[in-house]
């Protein structure tokens, strides 16, 4: 957001502590919170990095820590939601793939997720579940779903439950009756789900002044008696997906220069 073009008489948000970054109302603090662990894990790379740096030759030792990231289910689910809200695609396709990975979703979560996340795979995986269960479609399930879907799952458990009195299960295709009784629905969010997979160009803008502040090494000052970083060193560190050219030029020179 800094490589914008600012004003050069108006305090950029986020440039101090008193005009810090404003979040929309709807990002709650502990999904806010949870996406950063999966996008900034810097914590033992930022520790490697210093204690490095204690030695001489540090430049030539210093290497990135390999980390896994283990989020529970609930986590991965703020993961999922900022960054389909904020385009973070590879993030997106990492939270998603975790979430199947844990495999805590109920048929109902799957349809519910999967609509407000735009996962056609889950809406479908959750509708063919809920027919083929034993159990019952709950009151409580027809206000997540809504009172449409419920009568056309319904509908299509008792043709299943018909075919299978009569020995016609084998006539009975979950998948095609679901495809056929949800079209319209599941293409719509298939649309949605390519764009998801779309990487839109990137719009470059010349390099602007920024406000003075602090970096982010001065925000170690104290914590580690080391010398100052020279313009040859890297930070260890991966460079979100999610930032763009200008920006990754932005995020390694907060450190090195």
């Amino acid at each position: 957001m800094f490589q914008l073009p600012q004003s050069a008489n108006e305090d950029v948000e986020g440039s101090t502590r008193q005009n810090p970054i404003m979040l929309p109302n709807n990002i709650t603090s502990f999904d806010f919170h949870n996406f950063l662990k999966a996008l900034y894990p810097l914590y033992v790379s930022v520790l490697m990095f210093y204690q490095n740096r204690m030695t001489e030759d540090y430049a030539v030792h210093a290497r990135p820590v390999s980390t896994q990231l283990v989020l529970s289910k609930d986590e991965w689910l703020s993961v999922l939601r900022l960054s389909a809200f904020w385009y973070f695609l590879e993030y997106r396709k990492m939270a998603i793939s975790q979430l199947e990975k844990v495999g805590a979703f109920s048929p109902i979560d799957k349809v519910l997720y999967g609509r407000e996340y735009r996962v056609h795979s889950w809406v479908r995986q959750g509708f063919e579940e809920i027919i083929t269960r034993e159990n019952p479609i709950e009151k409580e399930d027809v206000h997540i779903i809504n009172f449409e879907t419920t009568f056309s799952l319904f509908r299509l458990r008792e043709r299943r439950m018909k075919n299978h009195s009569s020995g016609f299960l084998s006539t009975f295709n979950t998948s095609d009756e679901v495809h056929q009784a949800f079209k319209t629905e599941l293409e719509e969010i298939m649309k949605d789900e390519v764009a998801c997979k779309t990487v839109e160009q990137e719009i470059m803008f010349e390099e602007t002044s920024l406000p003075s502040k602090r970096s982010a090494h001065d925000s170690f000052e104290g914590l580690w008696d080391v010398p100052e970083p020279v313009a040859t060193t890297t930070m260890t560190t991966t460079v979100p997906t999610g930032l763009g050219k200008k920006k990754k030029k932005h995020y390694g020179k907060s450190w090195g220069n």
